[in-house]
């Protein structure tokens, strides 16, 4: 596989981000280093300090460390805006070629906003909206339509610049806040397209928002551990704004999911993303895990500046790949599954799409805790599920994923799970029970793991549900494990089942 390490030189912190991957086909992170170096804190004259020059230099040299002791030669880094409007640039660039070897590609405003789109575009299944990164001295917005860029625009204000002109410090005042939104809605107003856009959803991208994302869910104990595609209705977001901006420098330190980098920056961010948020008139904001790094990371592992058509796809093909799965037999799984699905889908009122994508997750990672423990493999692929990121769906998706993976033998949701419930409808926990069945008698027609059902036919007939498999081989006994599961699919579908080779 190749290497890359790519270097995001931010206004506010430094992240460096190494892949492994193969060219079109599957990537995964090898290690994750970040570094608040602050580098937007510039003087008056908009100079880059010899102190933050210094600690910039230090920490690229740090990161060139770990690029060696990982074996990476090929080192991709790019600036944002602290170092594109430095009236030192040049001299900051020479710099860090001479004491690190490290050639900086200074993105412009235009390159920094389609990075995040194309981020943003390859991990979520979303069509429309707004894309706002608010980074330290800078503000992206991407108007997003059937997936296409259709205007984007670099603002000239972020978290650390926000806070240094309207010398934030402690709890906001009413004066501060009514200048820090007077000043955005110019800024906004300054953009012609902007105005013609009503109501669409926003995608959050950056540090800032999506440590907006984790103090609401440290407030609410969400259940998952997952930041990519959490969704937060706009009074949930004027609420965390309220909560903040009341509080002291000292109090915001002990507000549960605020990072101590963001301490000091937090209220300048809220109040641009609020003001943002009304000018809109947004209603919710996806919070995106995902942004400029990941679109350098797109880029190079697809050669395409063109967003996938299907993140999901991609994202189940990848899991597979560096998991080291049996991509056939979890395709076998998923056409077994699939072609039972849809042909009960009128007596069992699956919703198409969003329990496609179940279906499909469900099917093709049914085993991805396999290489951790084999006996407990349904209990790990559940965890695993639930604990990474499958790009394309959402929570309540994900959910639903992993307890039809690790049911009962009813199909029952586990005890363990319970406190999933509540993220889940009636509907959801009805068609669950269903899809869980539909897998294990899909898994029992390929137990060899060797693809010996080359067709699957259903129909009914004499009030069965029957089961036709076309196989040049002996199938019996995958076909008596099958039918192991005729009294509980008999339960739930109120149909008898017989499966039998053609």
């Amino acid at each position: 596989m190749k290497k890359t390490a790519f270097i995001d030189i931010g206004s506010n912190s430094f992240t460096l981000v190494i892949c492994e991957y193969e060219e079109e086909t599957n990537y995964r992170i090898i290690d994750v280093l970040k570094k608040s170096v602050r580098l937007g804190d510039m003087n008056k004259k908009g100079f880059l300090s010899d102190e933050k020059i210094s600690l910039a230099i230090e920490t690229l040299k740090m990161f060139k460390n770990l690029c060696v002791g990982s074996e990476v030669n090929d080192i991709k880094a790019v600036a944002t805006e602290a170092v594109r409007k430095a009236k030192n640039q040049e001299e900051f660039l020479l710099e860090v070629k001479k004491e690190t070897d490290i050639e900086i590609t200074v993105l412009t405003g235009e390159m920094e906003a389609f990075y995040d789109y194309l981020g943003v575009m390859n991990t979520m299944d979303a069509k429309d909206g707004i894309l706002m990164d608010i980074g330290g001295s800078s503000t992206e917005i991407v108007y997003i339509k059937n997936k296409k860029i259709k205007e984007s625009v670099s603002l000239p204000f972020g978290a650390i610049t926000i806070t240094r002109d309207f010398d934030l410090k402690d709890k906001l005042t009413k004066k501060q806040e009514e200048d820090i939104t007077e000043y955005v809605i110019k800024q906004l107003n300054s953009v012609k397209w902007m105005k013609s856009v009503k109501e669409p959803i926003l995608i959050g991208v950056g540090g800032s928002i999506r440590n907006i994302g984790k103090i609401h869910r440290k407030r609410v104990n969400y259940m998952l551990n997952l930041e990519h595609n959490y969704k937060l209705g706009n009074e949930q977001v004027f609420e965390i704004f309220d909560l903040v901006k009341s509080k002291t420098f000292l109090q915001r330190k002990n507000v549960r999911g605020l990072s101590e980098s963001r301490v000091d920056i937090i209220v300048g961010a809220l109040t641009a993303v609020v003001a943002t948020m009304k000018y809109f008139k947004t209603k919710d904001m996806l919070i995106s895990g995902k942004g400029l790094r990941d679109g350098l990371i797109y880029e190079r592992v697809l050669g395409s500046k063109i967003p996938m058509n299907n993140p999901l796809n991609f994202s189940i093909n990848n899991i597979l790949i560096n998991n080291n799965l049996k991509i056939n037999h979890a395709n076998q799984i998923y056409q077994i599954t699939k072609a039972l699905y849809y042909f009960l889908e009128d007596i069992s009122e699956f919703e198409d799409e969003k329990y496609d994508r179940i279906l499909k997750s469900a099917a093709f990672l049914h085993d991805c805790g396999i290489n951790i423990n084999y006996d407990k493999r349904k209990a790990h692929s559940a965890y695993l599920i639930l604990n990474i990121d499958i790009n394309g769906m959402n929570h309540n998706e994900i959910i639903q994923t992993a307890l039809a993976i690790d049911a009962e033998e009813n199909g029952d949701i586990k005890k363990k799970y319970f406190k999933y419930k509540k993220m889940l409808d009636k509907k959801d926990i009805e068609n669950l029970k269903k899809l869980s069945i539909l897998l294990r008698i899909a898994e029992s027609l390929d137990r060899s793991a060797t693809q010996s059902v080359k067709a699957v036919s259903c129909e009914i007939l004499d009030d069965k549900f029957k089961v036709g498999v076309q196989s040049d081989r002996n199938i019996d006994f995958e076909i008596k494990d099958a039918m192991n599961y005729n009294d509980i699919f008999a339960s739930i579908f109120k149909i008898e089942m017989e499966i039998y080779k053609i």
